[in-house]
């Protein structure tokens, strides 16, 4: 397959990234590997982002509202509102809206990345190559 664009990481972002660029009509090629298990807090203005993208989760994606609070090194205190999402499962559910926008997933490595000619190419683990102008 011929791509327009290569995004390099397919976590979060280079998957709400992928998924927008394909939507637009672009070739994209989304190249990441899985997502390492664990929880991690969402703050309301990461909430509202992917709500303004439009990005559609599954059902208990996102736990939450939970307040939290605390104290930051050197003793700054912290208060507020956080969801708690499970890293691999949003991942997971943001990879698959870029594919349904037309985005070509590979789970694999780059392992290198060198501008030829007109065109970035991306070295993978296997043993393969992905190549685009962007």
């Amino acid at each position: 397959m011929t791509h327009d664009i290569l995004v390099l990481g397919a976590g979060p972002s280079g998957s709400v990234v992928a998924r927008r660029l394909a939507s637009a009509g672009a070739r994209v090629a989304l190249v990441g590997g899985a997502s390492r298990p664990g929880w991690e807090g969402l703050s309301r203005r990461s909430r509202a982002l992917l709500a303004e993208e439009g990005e559609q989760l599954p059902a208990g994606v996102i736990s939450g509202p939970l307040r939290r609070s605390g104290t930051w090194a050197g003793g700054r205190p912290v208060e507020g509102t956080e969801w708690l999402v499970e890293r691999q499962r949003l991942a997971e559910a943001l990879r698959a809206n870029a594919r349904s926008a037309g985005a070509d997933y590979r789970s694999d490595t780059v392992t290198g990345l060198v501008k030829d000619g007109g065109l970035w190419r991306a070295r993978l683990r296997p043993g393969g190559t992905l190549a685009a102008p962007l």
